[in-house]
C-alpha cells in the first residue's frame, strides 16, 4: 500500500470502505502482503515526490485491523525501506496488534513462519523474498512436512513486473518446493495477475495483482484477486474472490466482470473445477 494525503486525512481505514470489514472475518488465517514498514510516529506526506522508499504512517495498524487481518508477509523488498530500526518497529506495532508478522526482507527471515490452528491440523506459511536469487527453502518445508497434520503454503515475492505469464524461474521455485513437500504456493510483486499452474496436483497461483496500490496507470494494475480456501483430511479446496480498485479503494467483481476472470483463472484447472449451490469452486485431492 502506497499512501497519499488524501487518504491519509480521511483515514487509512476509508480505503476498505467498499470492500467492507467482513472480507477475511471468520478465518484462521487471514494473509496480506504488507509492501512496507510501518512508522511508529506521525510522518510527513511524501506522495507528491513519487518516492519508492515506503515508510506507512501507524494509522496503517488500525486499517489492518478494519480488515479482520490476522497476519501480514513481510517477505518483499519494501519492508527493509527504513532499515534496521524500521523493520524492528514494523514487527513490534504489528505483535502489539495481535497480527503475525511472516519472513522478511532476506534469507536468514525464512524461520519466521506464520503457524496457524484449525480444525485438527495446522496451516504453516513460509514467507519467502526471491528477487535477489532463489533462496533454499527445502530444509524448512521438510521439517514441517514431517508432522502428517501440517499443510505447507510457500507465500514468495517474485516475478517480472506487469507482466500476466510466470517465468521459468518462478516454475522452477514452485516445483522445487512442491517436490520437498509444499501443499500450496501463492505469491505476489508483478503488481498484476498472473496464470495458474497444477503440478502434482497442488495449486500454484504465481500472482495476486495489487490489493491496494498507487498505481492507476493501466486496468491491469487496478485489479487483484483474494484466494480463500480450506484444507481438509482428503484435499484443498479453494476460490477465487476478484477485486477492482475504484479510486483506490478495493472493491469486490460482481457479475459477468467477476465470471470473465474467474473464467479464465480457472481456464487451467477445469478437471478440478467442482459445482456447486454456491457457485464453482476449485477441489485439489491429496
Amino acid at each position: 500500500m502506497h499512501r497519499n494525503g488524501r487518504v491519509e486525512m480521511a483515514g487509512l481505514s476509508r480505503v476498505f470502505e467498499k470492500i467492507g470489514e467482513r472480507a477475511f472475518w471468520g478465518v484462521d488465517a487471514g494473509i496480506i502482503n504488507l509492501e512496507g514498514p510501518i512508522s511508529r510516529t506521525s510522518i510527513p506526506d511524501d506522495y507528491a515526490s513519487k518516492n519508492l522508499i515506503f515508510n506507512f504512517p501507524p494509522q496503517a495498524i488500525e486499517a489492518l485491523k478494519f480488515l479482520r487481518v490476522n497476519a501480514v508477509s513481510l517477505a518483499n523488498n519494501h519492508t527493509a525501506n527504513q532499515g534496521k530500526q524500521g523493520l524492528a518497529d514494523t514487527r513490534n506495532l504489528l505483535e502489539e496488534a495481535g497480527i503475525k508478522s511472516i519472513g522478511g526482507p532476506g534469507d536468514r527471515d525464512i524461520p519466521k513462519v506464520g503457524i496457524f490452528t484449525g480444525q485438527d491440523m495446522n496451516l504453516i506459511v513460509i514467507g519467502v523474498h526471491t528477487l535477489y536469487g532463489p533462496p533454499d527453502i527445502s530444509d524448512v518445508i521438510r521439517q514441517y512436512k514431517q508432522d502428517p497434520e501440517n499443510r505447507i503454503l510457500v507465500f514468495p515475492h517474485w516475478g517480472t513486473e506487469y507482466k500476466r505469464t510466470h517465468n521459468v524461474y518462478q516454475e522452477e521455485m514452485a516445483h522445487a518446493w512442491i517436490d520437498s513437500g509444499a501443499d500450496l504456493v501463492i505469491g505476489a510483486h508483478p503488481h498484476v495477475v498472473q496464470d495458474v499452474e497444477v503440478y502434482k496436483n497442488k495449486p500454484i497461483i504465481y500472482s495476486l495483482g495489487n490489493f491496494v496500490f498507487d498505481q492507476n496507470f493501466s486496468k491491469e494494475t487496478q485489479e487483484g484477486l483474494l484466494i480463500a480456501g480450506e484444507f481438509d483430511s482428503k484435499g484443498l479446496m479453494l476460490f477465487g474472490l476478484p477485486i477492482q480498485a475504484i479510486k483506490y479503494q478495493p472493491t469486490l467483481m460482481k457479475g459477468a466482470k467477476k465470471q470473465e476472470v474467474l473464467r479464465d483463472l480457472y481456464k487451467p484447472l477445469e478437471k478440478y473445477i467442482e459445482h456447486t449451490p454456491l457457485g464453482e469452486r476449485l477441489y485439489f485431492p491429496l
